[in-house]
């Protein structure tokens, strides 16, 4: 598999991390203020649902490349607590 492939599905598995940090800062601040979170908490399902995808995405190009090697990308499972 082309590698610039794979360094770019490992980019968007760096970014979608961030963005479910910052959703969950969200969620977080609207749940202290006593506002309702529930849209921001099914977007924060929404980000968590699609690093999966991306994860599992990534795990297919390197098996089918044959890299055995768990990048850290990978197996690095961010705790952002329970929704």
């Amino acid at each position: 598999m082309n590698q610039l492939v794979t360094a770019a599905a490992r980019r968007h598995i760096v970014e979608i991390e961030k963005r479910i940090a910052q959703q969950w800062a969200l969620v977080e601040q609207l749940i202290t203020t006593d506002n309702d979170a529930s849209e921001a908490t099914r977007t924060l399902r929404t980000l968590q649902q699609t690093l999966a995808l991306t994860r599992e995405h990534l795990r297919f190009l390197l098996r089918e490349d044959g890299d055995n090697a768990t990048p850290s990308a990978i197996s690095a499972e961010q705790s952002i607590g329970p929704i």
